[in-house]
C-alpha cells in the first residue's frame, strides 16, 4: 500500500468515524427534543379541551338555572338541540391518528391518555347536579398536574 493509499483510506475511516459519531447523536438526542415538544403540545391540547369541556357545562347551567348535566350524554344532547348550539366537538390529540375520536368520558370510565372526565356532584340534600369537576388525563393516562397537585376545573 503506498503512501496516497494509506492517507485515502485514513480519511475514509475519519470520515465514518464522524458520520457515524452523528448518527449516534442524532438517533439518541433528537427523539427527546421532537417527541419532548409533541407530548407538550398534547397536554395544552387537552387542557384546552378541558376548558372548551367547562364552558359548555356553565352554558347550560345558565340555561337550566344554576343546575349542571348529569353527564356528558346529557350535556350533548341539551347543547346540540339548544337554540344556541353550543355542543364542540374535541379531538383527542393522543388518539386522533388511531381513528378513536373519544375525547371526553363521565367519571367512573377507565381514563384514556388524551380524554377529559367530567364528574357531575350532586348536593347532598337535593340530589340536584349543583357542582362539577373536568380532569384531563396525559400519554400515560395518567391525571394531568400542575406544579404537582392535579389540575381540576370546577364551578368555583
Amino acid at each position: 500500500m503506498n503512501i496516497e493509499h494509506w492517507f485515502e483510506f485514513k480519511y475514509r475511516i475519519l470520515a465514518l468515524s464522524v458520520l457515524l459519531a452523528l448518527t449516534l447523536y442524532y438517533a439518541l438526542f433528537l427523539p427527546n427534543s421532537i417527541y419532548g415538544k409533541s407530548f407538550h403540545a398534547n397536554t395544552i391540547s387537552v387542557k384546552a379541551n378541558m376548558y372548551t369541556m367547562q364552558t359548555m357545562v356553565e352554558t347550560y347551567a345558565v340555561d337550566w338555572e344554576g343546575l349542571y348535566p348529569t353527564s356528558i350524554s346529557i350535556l350533548r344532547q341539551e347543547a346540540q338541540n339548544s337554540k344556541k348550539q353550543y355542543w364542540k366537538e374535541m379531538t383527542n390529540p393522543y388518539m386522533a391518528s388511531h381513528q378513536v375520536k373519544t375525547a371526553n368520558l363521565d367519571m367512573g370510565h377507565k381514563p384514556l391518555p388524551g380524554v377529559v372526565v367530567y364528574s357531575a356532584i350532586p348536593d347532598t340534600r337535593t340530589g340536584k347536579i349543583t357542582a362539577y369537576r373536568i380532569y384531563g388525563y396525559d400519554e400515560k393516562a395518567k391525571a394531568i398536574e400542575v406544579k404537582g397537585k392535579v389540575l381540576t376545573l370546577s364551578e368555583l
